[in-house]
């Protein structure tokens, strides 16, 4: 990290909070820039009524400039209702789709074209640019925008609505007429800029002698760079390596630096990018209790910027509920409705429907209907009478709710399926920003119920996803106590004060922002009116205003930006150019986490793992497994612990068609039934002289599939294109059997039980060979990856041959890899010409990759051993954290689902 410290000789004295005050008393009009900055001047108001001993006062006129606006046309008894956002912008939506010169030529809308035209009527107003009446003057898209302008205000006027771009223009009119009453004196805090179509307004105002003041000043010109004298105190410039970085250090100079009393503002230019990192290490470092769940908000902290209604958990659950059809659905979908805490009934009923959940994902359902899961939760294995009740009412209310209907019965259908199916449930303990939520939510379903006259009667499908479109463009942020650091956007510090302000992110590709000039104003109309977001040099003029501005509102000023965003190298924000030189390297500030705390004072304590616990007599008849559990504990002793003695399991992930484990089950029963007809060599080339191979190869292909094929609906297409792939494999892998030895099948899935330490491994041999001088070899067939040499390990990757070679004396153990383009067999024998490309033992090389180990027989004793030692030490309890290779790529900890129960990735933090 690098710094730079820069004290000012000169202060600018702080705008007085005692003339907004007064101003209050004396009943005069607080109108800001934005909710954020009349929750703050309220909360300060509230204070400083306490502070002067009084106990109640009356309730001040603080609210926005646009409210403001809205209110006082409503209070004039105006013959026409200004029309709701949610539907002006269904009006547009419905103008732009069903213009026909957009059909004609096969003209793709997506779904921010709406909003841009939207957003681009509503800046011509604010702006007040005249498009011109000639159209060869203009591109293509604004001679679209204008004809949908004038059909949008037709459809207003038929409706006898305005739209609040005509709001301020009306009110005006009203005004000059003396239809509208107006205070002696308004207040307008924070402001920064203001638009021509407010400025006439304001105008107007003054002309019937209303005073106009402005808090904590009037907006200004201000564009100069960042220099001496803007500064109230000391500016500190600093340099961090990424932005995780960036934020940690802020977050622990602010633990350093803050005292009771004091407020700090934590402002970003591009607060999206930051929120995550903001939340997730300001909670780490300074209000540690928020990360739990049941902490409805910080303490310390506020992060000011709203998020969509459709993120907040309570609404998407409800969203999801309504999503549900009478038809599949996608498993995802009703797993995350049935555990979730807003529609469960009780903790039993949890654990049931987790339980549930566990077997439709073991059974690979990606897919599943309400009535598929009602059959299976009246199953004798759960007890779910409330829960398949509620099921079999929300199957009835879709079959009679499929009809089109307007927004406003679709309204109250879902009202009514939510009500039946208790949601939310009744018995959970809402916080209050779930409370928040929903009275948003209630304002959403009474948006959505104004558009009868727009949309007329529309689908089920249709009503959905309009209601959704609703959810996601709200913006919801729910109201929280005053909290001693604010953590807002550069748009939303205007009229705000602070003892200190840290500026994130300050590199030159956040400040000034990127300009994103609207698509549908020709270019140059947006320089000639100085629209927002243009152009570059309005962009760097407006960046510097709102950064004079900053300068002001604090004592100490720290401004930070990373050195690497996005892989690439940035800079300081040109707007603090020539500051950049005298930054010095400073050391880091030291974390306050606890576990930060313990790590760099190196008091880890010490507890012992080497205490076993051995498994008991009572514990014998639950541990299933059979030769996995040589094979897990194999991996690490404490996964073989975890997950045969505490039967701790990951859910299975639904994947589409048929899954790696089905397929090779498929195959391990299609070669069962194959070799249960051919028997030996011979056979298999009197097949192949008769020409008869082909019908016996998908004899056992569909065989296989009938016997091991998934128990779930797959298409037949599917299905026989399995059948074609199996038949394919099953040619290749009989191109490898032809070339051998004579040799007969003694056996094929032969169950086979090995008593170890006291525990009973179970399994099944896929074949077992006899050649003609009485050679017996074990087979096992392999659809993955699986290499011979782990069997000289200690601790071998895949044991399961070796166990099974304790059944008997055999010549010779293999792996028979059935992969298309590479079938053949891989393994270890006794003497030459067992199988095809395999050794014997001492010719081979693997005598050389493992000591004391000369002959066949000392290998098999060696195996025996190692097979031993894993059962006795599993049977004796020693399950300490030792995952094979770790801390390499074949390290057993890859795939291992059991991370968060051994925490093996703390020892490397």
């Amino acid at each position: 990290m690098t710094q730079q410290t820069l004290t000012f000789g000169k202060s600018l004295k702080q705008p007085s909070m005692e003339s907004l005050i007064n101003s209050i008393n004396e009943g005069v009009p607080v109108l800001t820039v934005n909710v954020r900055l009349s929750r703050k001047i309220g909360n300060i108001y509230d204070m400083a009524m306490q502070d002067e001993g009084h106990t109640m006062w009356q309730t001040p006129h603080i609210l926005p400039l646009s409210s403001w606006v809205t209110k006082l046309w409503e209070e004039s008894w105006p013959e026409k209702a200004l029309i709701s956002n949610v539907r002006a912008t269904a009006l547009w939506e419905q103008i732009i789709l069903n213009d026909k010169t957009l059909s004609e030529k096969t003209v793709l809308i997506p779904r921010g074209v709406v909003k841009s035209a939207f957003d681009a009527y509503r800046l011509i107003h604010e702006y007040l640019v005249e498009l011109p009446e000639e159209d060869i003057y203009l591109t293509e898209e604004c001679r679209a925008l204008k004809g949908w302008i004038k059909r949008y205000e037709a459809k207003s006027e038929e409706l006898g609505f305005i739209d609040r771009a005509h709001l301020p223009d009306n009110l005006i009119k009203s005004i000059q007429k003396g239809q509208i009453k107006l205070p002696h004196e308004i207040m307008m805090a924070g402001f920064d800029e203001i638009t021509p179509q407010v400025k006439t307004l304001l105008e107007a105002m003054a002309g019937k002698g209303v005073r106009i003041t402005f808090w904590p000043a009037r907006p200004t010109e201000m564009s100069e760079p960042v220099k001496q004298g803007m500064v109230r105190g000391k500016l500190t410039l600093r340099q961090y390596d990424d932005e995780v970085e960036e934020v940690v250090q802020a977050a622990r100079w602010i633990r350093e630096t803050y005292s009771p009393g004091m407020k700090i503002g934590v402002i970003a230019p591009d607060l999206n990018r930051y929120k995550k990192i903001i939340q997730r290490e300001f909670s780490a470092e300074l209000d540690p209790p928020f990360v739990f769940p049941w902490i409805d908000s910080s303490r310390l902290f506020n992060i000011s910027l709203g998020i969509s209604l459709l993120d907040e958990p309570v609404i998407g659950s409800v969203l999801q509920i309504l999503s549900v059809d009478g038809g599949k659905q996608d498993m995802h979908t009703i797993s995350d409705i049935i555990l979730s805490p807003y529609f469960l009934k009780s903790h039993d009923e949890h654990c049931q429907l987790a339980r549930l959940d566990a077997e439709v994902r073991k059974a690979n359902r990606l897919t599943i209907s309400l009535d598929e899961m009602r059959v299976m939760a009246k199953s004798a294995k759960y007890d779910l009478p409330d829960f398949v009740a509620r099921l079999e009412t929300w199957t009835e209310s879709l079959r009679k709710n499929n009809a089109s209907k307007t927004p406003s019965l679709w309204v109250e259908a879902f009202n009514k399926l939510l009500n039946k199916i208790g949601w939310p449930a009744r018995d959970i303990a809402l916080s209050s920003a779930e409370y928040q939520a929903l009275s948003s939510w209630n304002e959403t379903l009474a948006s959505f119920s104004g558009l009868d006259d727009i949309t007329g009667k529309i689908s089920r499908a249709d009503a959905l996803s309009r209601l959704t479109k609703i959810a996601r463009e709200k913006l919801y942020q729910p109201e929280t106590a005053d909290c001693p650091i604010e953590v807002i956007g550069m748009l939303e510090a205007s009229g705000m004060h602070f003892d200190h302000i840290w500026l994130l992110g300050a590199h030159e590709e956040a400040l000034p922002g990127a300009p994103a000039p609207n698509p549908f104003i020709p270019i140059h109309l947006q320089k000639k009116h100085n629209l927002p977001r243009s152009f570059c040099e309005r962009e760097l003029h407006f960046s510097k205003t709102l950064l004079n501005r900053l300068l002001l509102s604090a004592q100490d000023f720290e401004v930070s930006f990373p050195k690497q965003l996005n892989d690439k190298e940035v800079k300081l924000s040109p707007l603090f150019s020539g500051l950049e030189q005298g930054m010095a390297s400073c050391e880091k500030i030291k974390g306050s986490r606890y576990k930060d705390c313990i790590h760099e004072a190196g008091k880890l304590e010490n507890i012992a793992t080497d205490n076993p616990i051995p498994v008991t007599g009572d514990e014998l008849d639950s541990i299933a497994g059979g030769t996995l559990i040589l094979k897990n504990y194999s991996d690490c002793p404490f996964r073989a612990f975890a997950v045969h003695r505490l039967h701790a399991q990951a859910l299975a992930t639904p994947e589409p068609g048929i899954t790696a484990m089905e397929r090779g089950s498929i195959v391990h029963k299609a070669m069962e039934h194959f070799w249960a007809e051919v028997e030996d060599l011979k056979k298999l080339h009197q097949l192949i002289e008769k020409n008869s191979l082909d019908e016996l190869i998908r004899h056992a292909a569909e065989s296989g599939i009938k016997e091991a094929k998934p128990d779930r609906p797959i298409t037949k297409r599917f299905m026989a294109l399995e059948i074609e792939r199996l038949e394919a494999l099953i040619k290749e892998w009989i191109n490898v059997e032809k070339e051998r030895t004579p040799f007969m099948t003694k056996g094929t899935e032969t169950a086979r039980e090995i008593m170890l330490d006291g525990l009973n491994f179970r399994g099944r041999i896929d074949r077992i060979d006899q050649l003609e001088d009485d050679k017996r070899l074990i087979i096992d067939y392999k659809t993955g990856v699986s290499d011979p040499n782990d069997w000289l390990s200690d601790r071998p990757k895949d044991p399961q041959l070796m166990l099974y070679s304790m059944t008997g004396d055999y010549d010779g153990v293999a792996f028979a890899r059935l992969k298309r383009d590479d079938c053949r067999f891989y393994g270890i024998a006794r003497d030459e010409d067992v199988l095809p490309g395999i050794k014997p033992f001492g010719k081979d090389g693997f005598s050389k990759k493992v000591a004391d180990v000369n002959s066949w027989e000392e290998l098999m004793e060696k195996w025996h051993e190692t097979v031993k030692r894993l059962a006795e030490h599993f049977m004796r309890g020693i399950t300490d954290v030792d995952p094979r290779d770790y801390g390499t790529e074949k390290s057993a900890c890859r795939y291992c689902e059991q991370a968060v129960l051994c925490r093996i990735f703390e020892r490397d933090e």
